[in-house]
């Protein structure tokens, strides 16, 4: 059973006794605190609760990474629905040495994605209620940073315009909670190790986003050192759109792969399946007692070398007893000189003895 977070969390799951239409299993979509209560409600009962909780993703500009791209991509992904997506990159480490003019790229593709006033913008979504609105304006205020745009906000519209914001204080509710909204902290960087640093240091994300070379040692690193649901290189969101790659979290951000086959998979019951033959002649026989040293020698040989299937083994014999029966029908006198016969017409091969020989294959 499926349900949102402002569902009311269906009276929290029917005031915890679920409910026979919960029993089976629980998909919950939400953020981390209310995933605590359902997963909790889930563990009282004793029914499967898969988690999708979002969290902060970081996202990596390093030198030598298309600037571009990365201004395009990183803009669309972090303001698209107006931020409210769990996927929104969440904050931003640019490399020193490309801050300058990388910042001044996002700068630039805020305006020719929603214009001058994006207030106006057809493509620029509102927040979903009212709650929310207050929880993203609070988070404008307190944070120790710098505006570089945006920073507006309308109740009577829940609008809050698209907001980039230099240097917030790292212990700031900005940088501990999950913003999904259009907010878009951006951090300096110097090493890779500053960024794997900070990441590890906090919550598993749901997604992590670099944007640089194709053969950066920054990427390999990244990809060995750190965790999260999904790495993605030089994109942001659109892996979503790839319906092989399963989608989850790992940790707080979740603990589900929902899409493709292992979508399929988690909402599956696998049943594992067993159907034997009835013979217990050997090797099968082995398993039964009494377990002599000859025994065991050769069961332990199977265990260890032919770990395989009953019908493998079965076919296997049957292949030997076969071409045992084809070796004793060769040597017969009836069947031998039929086969030989056989052979000389596929090879073109003239019948009969040539000189000096008594057959001539």
């Amino acid at each position: 059973f499926f349900f949102q977070a402002e569902d009311g969390i269906r009276d929290f799951c029917l005031s915890r006794g679920l409910g026979d239409v919960y029993k089976r299993q629980i998909v919950f979509t939400g953020g981390i605190e209310k995933g605590k209560l359902i997963s909790k409600a889930a563990a009282d009962n004793l029914v499967p609760c898969l988690l999708e909780l979002g969290g902060k993703n970081p996202t990596i500009i390093d030198e030598g990474a298309n600037l571009d791209n990365a201004a395009l991509r990183i803009i669309q992904g972090r303001f698209l629905n107006a931020g409210q997506t769990c996927l929104a990159p969440d904050y931003l480490f640019i490399h020193e040495s490309i801050r300058a003019i990388f910042t001044e790229k996002l700068l630039k593709t805020v305006k020719e994605m929603f214009g001058e006033n994006p207030k106006q913008s057809k493509d620029f979504s509102r927040i979903i209620n009212s709650f929310h609105f207050k929880r993203l304006k609070n988070l404008l205020e307190g944070h120790g940073g710098r505006i570089l745009t945006g920073g507006q906000a309308d109740e009577n519209e829940r609008y809050i315009a698209p907001t980039l914001i230099a240097d917030p204080k790292v212990e700031s509710p900005l940088m501990s909670e999950e913003i999904f909204g259009p907010i878009l902290p951006i951090f300096s960087f110097s090493t890779i190790d500053e960024v794997i640093a900070f990441v590890n240091s906090r919550t598993k994300p749901l997604a992590f986003y670099y944007f640089g070379p194709v053969l950066s040692k920054n990427k390999a690193r990244l990809l060995q050192e750190t965790s999260s649901g999904a790495i993605v290189f030089n994109d942001a969101v659109f892996q979503l759109g790839n319906l092989h790659l399963p989608f989850g979290g790992v940790g707080h951000s979740g603990n589900v792969k929902l899409g493709g086959q292992a979508g399929f998979d988690a909402l599956s019951n696998l049943k594992s399946v067993m159907d034997r033959a009835t013979i217990n002649s050997f090797p099968f026989n082995l398993r039964f007692p009494p377990f002599t040293s000859a025994k065991q020698r050769a069961f332990s040989f199977m265990v260890k070398y032919l770990d395989f299937p009953q019908h493998y083994i079965l076919r296997f014999i049957l292949l030997i007893f076969l071409l045992l029966i084809a070796v004793r029908a060769f040597k017969s006198d009836k069947v031998g000189p039929l086969i030989i016969q056989l052979l000389q017409e596929l090879l073109g091969v003239p019948s009969g003895p040539s000189k000096g020989h008594k057959e001539d294959l």
